[in-house]
């Protein structure tokens, strides 16, 4: 009787082991992904954050322009971010333009 509590008690504690590895893989693959779209997205934010001159195609003037880092940052997640201007130093005369400026900048 003895050895039967032993041996079932062996395979509980296989059973336990073997569900704790399983899960500590599965939390570190998942830790390692969020870190890896973290810092992607970090990367981008610092890339956009810091003021622009570009030239205006519409007025042919150089304008100091502010492109929507945090934006860029999250939309470059699954893709190439998506570039918007948060402020630029032609606003307010210009504020409805086609921001045909952020063609220039390097994706």
């Amino acid at each position: 009787m003895l050895s039967e509590l032993t041996s079932s008690m062996q395979r509980a504690l296989t059973v336990i082991g073997t569900v704790y590895l399983i899960l500590t893989v599965a939390i570190a693959t998942i830790l390692c992904i969020v870190t890896f779209f973290l810092i992607r997205m970090g990367v981008e934010f610092f890339r956009f954050r810091e003021r622009r001159t570009l030239l205006c195609p519409e007025t042919g003037h150089f304008a100091l322009v502010r492109i929507g880092a945090v934006r860029a940052a999250v939309s470059s997640l699954l893709d190439d971010p998506h570039l918007r201007v948060r402020d630029c130093s032609l606003w307010p005369e210009r504020q409805g333009c086609r921001q045909e400026c952020l063609l220039w900048i390097r994706v």
